[in-house]
């Protein structure tokens, strides 16, 4: 098949297009796809494929359409309306922006300025001829390669591009055949066929590539599943190289370490998810089953799910509520599309990434598969597992399968036995009122709160009071139900709900032990309710936990008493909790009491676990919660840390800056808010602070931490240490406090780049950019005074420690058995702790309150003379190995030129940036055998520095000298305590 068409025989563009239309029927079976990242930039991307200059030309080739359609602008003006000059020069200007979506007309422009044709097959339309573009001067000469492109037109306003190039032999299938939609009636509803490549391989029309270890090697991850496998397959290492990295000898040498047995845990990972797909697509149970996949998973690839939204218009409308109607409404008239990612389950889930027009192309639902696989459905977390499954679950080393996201067809069933029939929600929603709802409670939730209000501001947040208290009703349920409805309600969840059931007959105990008591035995004491009552959401509120399986705090116990789960395993509360307010259901998110105990109750459960670890380790207990926002040590930690980057920069920082964002101003979410939720925000706080905390910090990353040219513009150098963290306003809304150690450029006047947000004559470049990205008028921006902006930033870190929870010394032992010491240091803890709704949101996610350029490590100094065994001393011990065999086998400790000499010997903080102990074995009774690794070596810290946190013991001035000699000097451990005779 020849590569090259010529269009000299063409007497027109007809004629042409006709020729071209003949070369596309005969090479399309020689064409296989290519993907092409999503971010903006598809269109010049697949075109700079098929040049010589390879993709990374896509920047140049983006400036010569703009060029060439501004210098030829009468020729392209009829394809604009209005048709004009100015048209065309703003087409132009737009096109020239880095991630601006290229149309037709560029398709138009680039085949005129490349004189190559251009040939673009569409997904949705595959029995149509393809469209042909010809040069408008015609192709004079020797024959030429056409472009070859492919349009995916799945999502409504955010088409994609991708490259179609040459493949190595015939394909007797079409190389989109893997997007096509299944056909009707396969039992795939809402599937896509995946066959010619691996399902991961496929993103959506505006989705980032996918991030790993491969991508920096330029492969998507659909390219690596299928290196992995072709290695399994025998395939050598050259022509590997040969088909994965053409013309890059370099390679070779990583595709052969790829193949060795380093990467075994990430090719059993491939394997079993490329297996796991082919299963669950082909022959089903039966294929899964050969593959030793576990029921839930197997049932979660076959589960029917509905089609992925094609607009977040679509998506709104698939919200629901259980003691409500929800309107779908519009999307936000502010908003973005390209933060969370709408999973196909329904689940949201953040991602770190960002285009400078975020706030563009927002009608578009980005929809992406969930990670290995979607959440198993509800009856697979209620049966008993077989002792089969129960041996395969020992063995299941993949996804914790123990979480559910909430799905409309979850309360099907409850709402057709209450209906009586298959009715609507409507119908339900006038049978069971939420009135009516709340009377199937055995008990009540009670919190004291106060609404917070910052200044003018329209939005509110709730700030929690009091820990939550429980109060058993004083009849029994069906005494209080007053419909047939209700009623029917009751005996679904009698019979259908295990925990429910057990908490109604519990209520029934206590009516008939209390029959001629007072009230007291009402209340449920707060150690019981927090620590001894697992499930209790589920009584608390029925109507949203229909189902067992629903259930938060009874995650563990229930699961592992089925054999679900080993009894290693260890699911999270939290976590199953997120999932629920990242779900399509708005009931969980706006239900306030229900979320002050499930704060209250696995806080609770955080310190109890910190205290017994404390006890058995023989530790303080701050240092057992080291890592943990809430307790005061972290903070210390982190202000440690500070200090330790400005040893190893041998300076302060000298850039300091504060945003602020309003929230009410700031672009939401388009497929998570409504535009009726934009104007209530107060009761969307757990979403809203979850989005903004995403866009901070990926907008950030993109405009200036990550971004060296936006830098110089604005007079940075370099930005060679970086730290922020999110703070919460009096209204709880956060806002982030930024550090960093930055080189400027020479010549430029820091002093004009400070500055805040209304100050008259304001000229900073830096204000004025935060302000425009963040839509923000409270910034405040302080340049080259060093001393004062680290002083500021760590004062913060001190009002931290003061409001975080503290343990203190003498709780325990004060005449009272162990148990009930070690609740009353929970309880007070408890007390102290008053939270923020937006400190619950980020609590329960996991966020971080401190993000940095940078790793840590805490670290306590060596005391000589001391006698204690524990991690840090057996560190200063493998150093100390380290340095007495300097001169011999050991160069770690050596700090070495580029021509091999010797500068001087590293003193043991040095040491312990570079290096960590990974394990430590007793070889005799005074003899320990060490084992030190590279630190950052691998993973998400690679190639970073390190900051270790050191806590001094000033108090004593001689222990603190010996600290301070044994830490900072690079001497033998005989040196600094010298034996006495």
């Amino acid at each position: 098949m020849a590569r090259e068409v010529g269009l000299d025989a063409a007497i027109d563009m007809e004629a042409a297009e006709e020729l071209l239309q003949e070369h596309a029927a005969a090479v399309i079976p020689h064409l296989e796809l290519r993907g092409i990242a999503g971010d903006g930039n598809c269109l010049f991307r697949a075109a700079a494929c098929q040049v010589p200059e390879g993709e990374e030309h896509h920047v140049a080739l983006r400036a010569i359409c703009a060029a060439g359609a501004a210098d030829a602008w009468e020729r392209y003006a009829p394809y604009l309306q209005p048709c004009g000059r100015e048209q065309v020069l703003e087409w132009c200007r737009n096109m020239a922006q880095d991630r601006f979506w290229g149309d037709g007309l560029a398709c138009r422009v680039l085949t005129d300025c490349l004189k190559r044709p251009m040939i673009i097959w569409r997904l949705m339309e595959p029995e149509q001829r393809p469209s042909c573009f010809v040069p408008a001067l015609g192709v004079v000469g020797a024959p030429v390669q056409p472009i070859y492109l492919f349009l995916d037109e799945r999502v409504r306003g955010a088409e994609h591009y991708w490259a179609l190039v040459r493949g190595e032999r015939p394909s007797q299938h079409s190389p989109w055949q893997a997007l096509q939609p299944a056909a009707a009636g396969d039992g795939r509803r809402g599937s896509f066929r995946r066959r010619c490549l691996p399902a991961s391989f496929f993103g959506t029309a505006n989705q980032q590539a996918s991030s790993g270890p491969w991508t920096r090697h330029g492969l998507t991850q659909g390219q690596m599943e299928e290196l992995l496998l072709m290695q399994d397959q025998g395939v050598t290492p050259e022509e590997l190289a040969a088909k994965f990295f053409p013309g890059q000898k370099e390679k070779l040498r990583l595709v052969r370490r790829w193949g060795s047995v380093d990467k075994e845990q990430i090719r059993a990972k491939v394997q079993a998810y490329v297996a796991a797909k082919a299963g669950a697509q082909t022959s089903g149970r039966a294929m899964a089953a050969a593959h030793r996949l576990h029921r839930s998973q197997c049932h979660a690839f076959q589960a029917e799910r509905p089609p992925a939204a094609s607009s977040w218009q679509e998506e709104l409308g698939r919200r629901f509520s259980v003691a409500g109607r929800v309107e779908a409404g519009a999307p936000p008239e502010q908003r973005s599309s390209q933060m969370p990612l709408a999973q196909q389950c329904g689940r949201r889930s953040a991602k770190r990434t960002c285009s400078l027009h975020w706030r563009a192309h927002a009608a578009a639902a980005v929809s992406c598969p969930c990670s290995i696989t979607c959440d198993p459905d509800p009856a697979h977390l209620e049966a008993c597992a077989s002792a089969a499954q129960k041996a395969a679950q020992e063995e299941h080393t993949g996804k914790l399968q123990a979480y559910l996201t909430p799905d409309a067809s979850y309360w099907e069933a409850f709402r057709d036995f209450v209906c009586e029939g298959a009715l609507g929600w409507d119908d339900f929603f006038m049978l069971l009122p939420k009135e009516d709802a709340t009377r199937l409670a055995p008990l009540d939730l009670k919190v004291d709160y106060i609404t917070r209000r910052g200044g003018q501001a329209c939005v509110t947040a709730k700030q929690k009071k009091s820990l939550v208290r429980a109060v058993w009703k004083p009849v029994d349920v069906t005494e209080q139900l007053p419909t047939p409805a209700s009623l029917r309600a009751f005996d679904f969840l009698m019979e259908h709900n295990d925990t429910y059931r057990t908490y109604v007959l519990r209520h029934r105990e206590l009516l008939r032990a209390n029959a001629n008591s007072g009230n007291a035995w009402r209340y449920v004491p707060t150690a019981q309710l927090l620590l001894q009552m697992p499930g209790i959401e589920v009584a608390a509120r029925p109507w949203l936990y229909v189902k067992a399986s629903l259930g938060d705090t009874d995650v563990s116990d229930r699961l592992k008493a089925l054999g679900i789960l080993k009894a290693s395993s260890n699911p999270s509360a939290k976590t199953h909790w997120l999932r629920k307010v990242l779900s399509r259901n708005v009931d969980f998110v706006k239900d306030y009491p229900l979320q002050a105990l499930l704060h209250d109750v696995t806080m609770a459960r955080t310190i109890t676990a910190v205290v017994a670890v404390a006890e058995k380790q023989k530790i303080s207990r701050d240092e057992a919660a080291a890592d943990m926002p809430q307790f005061e040590q972290y903070w210390h930690h982190q202000a440690q840390k500070l200090e330790d980057v400005c040893r190893q920069a041998g300076k302060f920082p000298n850039l300091f800056f504060t945003i602020a964002p309003a929230e009410w101003r700031f672009p939401l979410h388009a497929g998570m808010f409504s535009k009726e939720d934009q104007e209530d925000l107060s009761q969307c706080q757990a979403w809203l602070t979850m989005h903004m905390h995403n866009c901070i910090a990926a907008v950030l990353d993109a405009v200036l931490w990550k971004n060296k040219a936006q830098a110089a513009e604005l007079g940075i150098a370099e930005i060679e240490h970086y730290t922020y963290r999110f703070e919460f306003q009096g209204r709880g809304t956060i806002h982030v406090h930024a550090v960093a150690w930055v080189k400027y450029n020479p010549g430029v006047c820091v002093e004009e780049l400070s500055g805040r947000s209304g100050a008259r004559g304001q000229t900073s470049p830096l204000v004025r950019l935060l302000e425009e990205v963040f839509d923000c008028g409270a910034v405040d921006v302080q340049c080259g005074q060093s001393e004062h902006n680290l002083l500021r930033y760590v004062a913060g870190y001190v009002a931290k420690a003061s409001d975080s929870l503290r343990f203190q010394k003498g709780d325990e032992g004060r005449g009272a058995p162990a148990e009930t010491s070690r609740w009353r240091q929970v309880c007070r803890l408890l007390c102290k702790r008053s939270p923020l709704e937006q400190e619950l949101a980020m609590y329960f996610a996991g966020l971080p309150m401190v993000e940095t350029s940078f790793t840590g490590d805490r670290m306590y100094p060596p005391i000589p003379g001391s006698t204690a065994v524990n991690k840090y001393r057996h560190a200063y011990l493998a150093y100390q190995e380290r340095l007495v065999a300097a001169h011999e086998e050991h160069c770690q400790v050596q700090e070495v030129a580029e021509d091999g000499r010797v500068l001087r010997l590293r003193n043991f903080v040095e040491w312990c940036r570079l290096f960590r102990l990974h394990q430590y074995v007793k070889t005799g009774e005074n003899s320990w055998s060490y084992v030190v690794r590279e630190r950052n070596a691998r993973g998400r810290g690679t190639g970073k520095k390190c900051a270790i946190a050191m806590t001094w013991p000033f108090e004593l001035l001689d222990i603190y000298c010996g600290a301070y000699a044994a830490a900072f000097f690079s001497s033998p451990r005989s040196r600094v305590v010298p034996s006495c005779r």
